[in-house]
């Protein structure tokens, strides 16, 4: 079954691409993606001009789809973007040591951006916290992103998740589980808890 556009699952989920991430997301969609993993200059924030850009992608295809549409999106991304393009559903045994760190260094790149915009936006005090809802959805939402950058790791890349992993990174999955799920209302005072006594200290982790 075809996926929506929306469906397809693109990490980083910040990328800084010549076109708009929607367009992208439809593209890969199109071609029968479901999960793309982006590395190369574009993930990490350093596009630069076409020709010296590169755009790699590390895909789970929709099972009805085959190699012909692994090569479909090649060429039109290539086309499209003007730059290299490489699209693979396995990494080669002699790049995987060089590019799966780069893809765990993205996803840790973005947790702790998250997880400082959060200790950043709640730098006044509690009292306007308590009484800004836009604020407190922003920090909701960051916390969420955050978690789910954590549970890429551990679904994608086992072996860091288990060497680096503390209680703190499962309380973070459960609490994007939690917001995710959406059907259980958050105790405000307890995220202000959470974000001022928990966060600054899965920050040094994670720093470390």
């Amino acid at each position: 079954m075809d996926l929506l556009a929306t469906d397809c699952q693109i990490s980083p989920s910040a990328l800084q691409l010549p076109i708009e991430l929607e367009e992208f997301r439809r593209i890969l969609c199109s071609h029968g993606v479901m999960k793309a993993n982006v590395f190369g200059s574009y993930a990490r924030g350093r596009g630069g001009s076409p020709p010296e850009s590169n755009l790699g992608l590390l895909v789970e295809l929709e099972s009805s789809r085959d190699l012909f549409d692994l090569g479909g999106l090649q060429y039109k991304l290539k086309r499209l973007l003007g730059c290299n393009v490489d699209v693979t559903m396995k990494l080669h045994p002699r790049l995987e040591p060089y590019i799966r760190p780069e893809l765990v260094e993205i996803h840790i790149g973005l947790v702790i951006d998250a997880l400082e915009t959060v200790i950043n936006r709640l730098s006044g005090n509690k009292e306007e916290f308590l009484k800004d809802e836009v604020l407190q959805d922003a920090t909701l939402m960051q916390l969420q992103e955050s978690g789910e950058h954590l549970v890429r790791i551990c679904d994608n890349f086992t072996d860091y998740y288990e060497s680096h992993h503390t209680e703190a990174w499962h309380q973070l999955i459960g609490l994007h589980n939690i917001i995710a799920h959406g059907s259980m209302q958050i105790n405000i005072d307890k995220v202000w808890e959470t974000v001022t006594k928990n966060v600054p200290e899965l920050l040094d982790n994670l720093k470390a």
